[in-house]
């Protein structure tokens, strides 16, 4: 079985179509089950914010034992980073870019704190959340080519999670520059934790619904975004590995 998370319901329409609903996780997060291109699915929907995220992935990988998590929805790009709108992002890792401490000298992360997140055998986690490797090999090689074929743009990078989203060109720039990052979420790195804690692989697939930058709702387009991480998503699970 390989579960799904995705803040909100408007980012999983197409995927609903083809599963039922279930009984919800403790703590109120919905949940569906179904078959998706073949492959047993369970779908939570978090609600929007890392504290959600976080309690949610918590609750369903304490609940369940998924094969793998895979987290999709919709993205925010960043200035200069060759994404438009509609187009496709793929996370290397999410970082939790506002984590840490305003200084004089500027921002300090975690790892500057000496504060670890997460402390493990094969590394400590600071602000920086990892994917699992193996799954994104494989998922570049296949949505590179998908994405190519439709017509729709494709990058992967490291992601950036925030608690206060992007609101002016300034700010976009910032962001992009202290981290290098492609685009801006509220969920994926606390997902990323959570998912780390458990030994759970982790996949993460978002749509650009916007750019993060000047605040221009009239300019966004969430249904794009969102139908395109959906389409690719079922073109992954057509070709996931069996082991």
């Amino acid at each position: 079985m390989l579960a799904l998370i995705a803040a909100t319901s408007f980012e999983t329409k197409l995927l609903r179509t083809r599963l039922q609903k279930s009984d919800p996780l403790p703590g109120r997060f919905p949940l569906f089950h179904g078959q998706l291109a073949g492959q047993e699915i369970l779908l939570a929907h978090s609600g929007v914010g890392k504290a959600n995220a976080a309690a949610c992935t918590a609750i369903l990988l304490s609940h369940r034992q998924p094969r793998a998590l895979l987290n999709l929805g919709c993205a925010g790009a960043y200035p200069n980073c060759g994404l438009r709108i509609g187009d496709l992002a793929l996370a290397d890792g999410d970082i939790l870019a506002d984590e840490g401490s305003d200084s004089p000298a500027g921002f300090l992360g975690m790892e500057e704190l000496g504060l670890p997140l997460l402390r493990r055998p094969e590394g400590d986690l600071f602000n920086r959340m990892p994917t699992d490797p193996e799954l994104f090999r494989n998922a570049e090689s296949l949505l590179r080519k998908w994405a190519s074929d439709q017509d729709i743009g494709f990058a992967t990078g490291p992601f950036a999670s925030v608690s206060t989203c992007t609101g002016t060109d300034l700010q976009g720039r910032q962001r992009q520059q202290a981290g290098g990052v492609l685009c801006e979420n509220m969920e994926g790195a606390a997902i990323a934790l959570t998912a780390a804690r458990f030994g759970c692989p982790l996949l993460e697939l978002r749509g650009i619904s916007n750019l993060a930058a000047r605040r221009d709702p009239d300019q966004w387009d969430i249904p794009a975004a969102c139908r395109n991480a959906e389409r690719a998503l079922l073109h992954l699970l057509r070709n996931w590995p069996r082991s």
